[in-house]
């Protein structure tokens, strides 16, 4: 292996050759992330004067997201020869459970039947409004499939090159969420028309996971273009293919 010295960027191609150039780059793509929602709710009605008790635990369990990283020959696909390989970060694994803080709630209205609802922040409904009924004592589970608001985030640097293997970069990732999600539970008593309800935050706006930092190389001599796509846990694309520039020594 001949390592090169100098300093390394990722230079775009632009008019007449001579495009902006950095040694970091963020590549990041706003999708909603299918993920469901767990929840573990003991009642307790008793003969409290304050009226029934509910524990309210909730877990979310996500799908995952991952960042490819594709080193090429040829910044075009369509051009020949072209020699490519391509490796996966996972940003967040699929199934990732996320648990969060227990709730008590006091003095709900006896008889009353629970209604359930996710939304985000601004309030726009993630889920239907699924009718629980109306709880006796002792322990309840529920599960509810639903779509979060999410922004999936990669940074690429460059870390150094060879004649053997072309650049290798260092690579790490984030998922925020960008509009939070909370759970609505609403308590109608019988033929009451007022709603007894409360609002529990399950995820704060602009919450953060962070993926592990990855060393990734392209194996193949010349692989100095270097492109991103995020994928789901399935394998299929989520958003376009992002151009993160040629690796160069300059």
């Amino acid at each position: 292996m001949t390592p090169v010295s100098g300093s390394l960027v990722f230079f775009l191609p632009g008019p007449g050759e001579s495009g902006p150039s950095q040694s970091e780059r963020r590549v990041s793509t706003a999708f909603s992330m299918p993920a469901q929602f767990e929840a573990w709710m003991r009642v307790k009605h008793g003969s409290s004067p304050l009226g029934a008790l509910i524990s309210f635990q909730a877990t979310i369990v996500l799908s995952g997201v991952q960042a490819r990283v594709t080193f090429r020959s040829r910044v075009n696909k369509t051009e020949r020869p072209l020699e490519e390989v391509a490796m996966q970060l996972p940003i967040v694994p699929s199934g990732q459970r996320m648990v969060r803080p227990g709730h008590s709630l006091r003095g709900l209205p006896r008889e009353a039947r629970t209604m359930l609802r996710l939304l985000d922040r601004e309030g726009r409904p993630l889920s239907e409004t699924r009718d629980l009924g109306a709880y006796a004592d002792g322990v309840h589970e529920v599960e509810i499939p639903f779509s979060v608001d999410t922004t999936a985030v990669a940074w690429v640097t460059a870390r150094d090159w060879s004649e053997r293997r072309g650049p290798r970069v260092r690579l790490s990732g984030e998922l925020i969420f960008t509009k939070g999600l909370d759970a609505r539970l609403d308590f109608p008593a019988a033929g009451a028309r007022e709603t007894d309800g409360t609002r529990i935050q399950l995820i704060g706006p602009g919450t953060t996971l962070y993926s592990a930092e990855k060393t990734l190389e392209g194996s193949l001599p010349g692989s100095s273009w270097v492109s991103i796509q995020f994928i789901d846990s399935e394998g299929n694309p989520i958003g376009d293919e992002v151009l993160v520039g040629r690796c160069v020594v300059v």
